[in-house]
């Protein structure tokens, strides 16, 4: 019988490790994957698909970016206006639940946290993630 044990970190950057017991008590170590990174970074700001345009969209008239993430996350109700509005007005929580579903392997207090430090990175960041998946 394998028991393996939860990694407490989920960091992309790290390999949770967890031990199992034989009946000879000897350890073995198991290694699980790193978790899957975005595919564009979070500083590639003017990077493609979207370009500088999407930039400036972004620090233009951020609630259009918020309401077509909605279009393909269905976070809050009503599509690309409910986006707009509820989307934009409680930012932190909409992308705790939104980032998720768009890269299942991303944590949501990581994407509260990056939404409300760098609120236009991580938008750029989820809604070209959301390009690349053909949304």
């Amino acid at each position: 019988q394998v028991h393996l044990r939860r990694p407490l970190c989920r960091s992309s950057h790290l390999r949770a490790i967890a031990c199992a017991l034989k009946p000879d008590r000897r350890r073995r170590f198991v290694s699980f994957a790193p978790a899957m990174p975005w595919s564009k970074g979070l500083c590639d700001c003017c990077g493609e698909p979207g370009g500088c345009g999407l930039c400036v969209r972004t620090y233009c008239c951020p609630c259009t970016v918020v309401g077509d993430i909605n279009n393909y996350t269905n976070t809050c109700p009503g599509g690309f206006i409910g986006g707009c509005c509820l989307g934009s007005c409680f930012s932190p929580c909409f992308f705790a639940a939104a980032a998720p579903k768009v890269n299942p392997d991303e944590n949501a207090l990581k994407a509260c946290c990056c939404s409300i430090c760098c609120t236009p990175c991580y938008m750029m960041q989820v809604y070209k993630e959301v390009q690349l998946k053909g949304a």
